[in-house]
């Protein structure tokens, strides 16, 4: 059972309250109990088993709250591209997909169906069923997740013979789920979606956006097909927190809508004071922007920030030549004292990789990992997905303080220099794009102590060399 998961996901189809005073947490709720192994958590996953709760509804309007993970979060392109394909086979007028912000999930009244589920599993003891010796000896074999899938790549009939021996645990586990209920109604149960109706629901994509590959959903590749952007550009308004489609005017692209001129969810503004929101109903059919969203504000530069930039010799920008860049587009003051002392080469430990941008990420940790804390982080890696900026491990695990990454990353965040001196990965990826077989310029390395590959298509658009030169008998970023 150490190798095995389940991943329950929760649906709440809210009933809607008379006064926003009352509580949102009441409605259906429907539970999906999905192995963990092959029925992995993903946008098109989720988007699929919504498209079959949400049917059963002749509903043209569909708000949708979400958590912020990486299977979840509106600002992620195979997100995007699964709310498209809701919005599609529904025949919706209108879709709003938003989420809420990290460590507000809270808010999502989903979540607090949670509590109640535990209840269900309250004095339960589960284990998944054995097959035939053959079958548990190539099982045993198998470190992780991510290795049973490989085996199953090789052999079919593993696939199958997996799912047989997690059938009866799964089951166990929804039965217990629909002895609950929910303020008196009763909770429903689903059976996992299968992999056709995956795919089936991916159709969408492949007829609107014909040269689009569905297997690779990133920005990086995304941004390129021209289909795509003029789609989202005619259909959606995208802002950090909400991702909203709607219908256009042209008859031959869009089906008549039953609601008739439909407005833009507005985005949050404060009022005169600066100290509160305005109400929804003064914002209603108005043209807002997320100028006032709290993440874009500015901290206020701290005394010890000055003092830094004060003191930094001026000559450091003398020398910097044109094409150079530093290693990270944030500053170096954002990241703690701490932080600062363990992300060296020498603390280099694995590689997580982001699931949008495709860049490896650097775990650091000031203590070489034993074998099992090796083992733990490779299983825990294959449950989640990563992305720039997010913490690599949740707070509660058992790895997490011996564990850095850098958190103040972002996607257009270039591969950090450690990745590079420490060996831990390949050292010819682009440190912009992460394209592989990418060269170092050689005149740069003359000059510089340090030199990261730049791969030709990211020459092209300007990007800039990021170098570590030699200053004065000592290296420093400039």
């Amino acid at each position: 059972m150490t190798k095995a998961s389940l991943t329950p996901s929760v649906y709440l189809k809210c009933d809607i309250p008379e006064s926003a005073a009352q509580s949102f947490v009441q409605g259906e709720v429907t539970n999906v109990v999905n192995d963990s192994v092959f029925e992995t958590s993903g946008p098109f996953r989720h988007a699929a088993s919504l498209v079959k709760i949400a049917v059963k509804e002749d509903k043209k309007i569909l708000l949708r709250f979400t958590d912020g993970g990486t299977d979840q979060r509106n600002n992620l392109e195979s997100v995007k591209c699964s709310s498209i394909c809701i919005f599609r086979e529904l025949d919706l007028d209108m879709l709003v997909h938003a989420r809420c912000a990290p460590g507000q999930s809270w808010t999502n009244p989903a979540e607090r169906i949670m509590s109640v589920l535990n209840l269900g599993l309250q004095n339960c003891a589960l284990e998944r069923q054995c097959g035939d010796e053959q079958t548990e000896k190539q099982f045993r074999k198998c470190n992780s997740m991510a290795d049973i899938r490989s085996a199953a790549e090789n052999d079919p009939s593993l696939k199958i013979k997996w799912k047989e021996s997690m059938e009866c645990t799964q089951s166990t586990v929804r039965n217990r789920f629909l002895r609950l209920s929910l303020k008196d109604k009763p909770m429903q149960a689903m059976d996992p979606v299968s992999e056709e109706e995956i795919d089936l629901l991916k159709r969408h994509l492949r007829e609107l956006f014909p040269d689009m590959n569905i297997e690779k959903l990133q920005k990086v590749h995304t941004s390129k097909v021209v289909d795509y952007n003029e789609w989202l550009e005619k259909h959606t308004r995208q802002r950090h927190y909400c991702f909203q489609i709607r219908k256009c005017e042209d008859r031959s692209c869009c089906s008549e809508p039953q609601n008739k001129n439909l407005a833009w969810l507005p985005d949050p503004v404060l009022d005169e004071s600066g100290d509160h929101y305005l109400p929804y109903s003064s914002l209603k059919s108005t043209a807002t922007t997320e100028d006032d969203r709290p993440s874009l504000k500015k901290l206020p530069e701290t005394r010890k920030t000055k003092r830094k930039s004060s003191d930094a010799p001026a000559t450091a920008t003398s020398t910097t030549d044109p094409r150079m860049e530093t290693e990270n587009d944030t500053p170096c003051s954002s990241i703690s004292s701490s932080t600062k002392s363990v992300i060296t080469a020498q603390n280099a430990r694995a590689l997580v990789t982001c699931v949008e941008c495709r860049k490896p990420r650097v775990l650091y940790s000031k203590q070489k990992l034993s074998q099992r804390q090796e083992l733990t982080l490779a299983l825990t890696l294959s449950e989640y997905d990563y992305t720039c900026g997010a913490p690599v491990l949740p707070p509660n695990h058992s790895l997490a303080k011996f564990i850095q990454i850098r958190t103040e990353m972002s996607c257009i965040s270039p591969i950090e220099v450690p990745y590079y001196s420490s060996g831990i990965g390949r050292g010819d990826l682009c440190a912009h794009c992460a394209t592989e077989d990418s060269q170092c310029n050689m005149d740069l390395k003359k000059k510089y102590k340090t030199v990261l590959p730049l791969c030709g298509n990211c020459q092209v658009v300007g990007k800039k060399i990021s170098c570590i030169a030699h200053m004065a008998n000592k290296s420093e970023v400039v």
